[in-house]
């Protein structure tokens, strides 16, 4: 996986509820138990996978669900032995200032929201059944519920309740 960079107009920004991820610059042949923070990038588009990976594994993307790449991306992220994290920018991401707004950009919609919230479940299930696994830790969900207090609910802050909920560590 890699970094990203949004580009609106001629401003170019890093993302800033990443950059945990990549704070700590490239890093060769991490796991999701050493490096908790990747929890905070759930996107499918900034990451290759070998074909072979990705087949054995079964990463499947849910058909008719927005956001569905949280999924994919935490099951990859458990399976994988290894992975590299690489701190170099391979993506911009242009944030649309005019016409329809992206899926990104619609956090008002009730329907994406309730897509969200269930796909945030499921991740924060993945997560629990990983540690049982071993091949997590609780530091994996301590990051899980910092990705939930500072991304999620800055989208939604009228949602305070139901993520705060779901940020909160049994």
């Amino acid at each position: 996986m890699a970094d990203t960079i949004r580009t609106k107009g001629i401003v170019w920004v890093k993302r800033v509820d990443t950059r945990a991820v990549f704070a700590k610059g490239t890093l060769e042949k991490t796991s999701f138990a050493q490096h908790p923070a990747v929890i905070q990038d759930l996107t499918a588009w900034n990451r290759l996978f070998r074909w072979d990976f990705y087949k054995r594994n079964k990463i499947e993307f849910p058909l008719g669900r927005f956001f569905e790449d949280f999924t994919a991306m935490t099951h990859a992220l458990i399976a994988a032995d290894k992975f590299d994290v690489f701190a170099k920018t391979i993506y911009n991401w242009r944030i649309r200032t005019e016409g329809t707004r992206s899926i990104t950009q619609q956090s008002d919609d009730d329907i994406k929201f309730a897509h969200r919230l269930e796909e945030l479940q499921l991740v924060k299930a993945m997560i629990q059944d990983a540690i049982a696994q071993g091949r997590a830790t609780s530091a994996n969900l301590e990051a899980f519920s910092e990705r939930i207090m500072r991304h999620d609910l800055k989208l939604h802050p009228d949602k305070l309740a139901e993520l705060s909920e779901l940020a909160t560590i049994d």
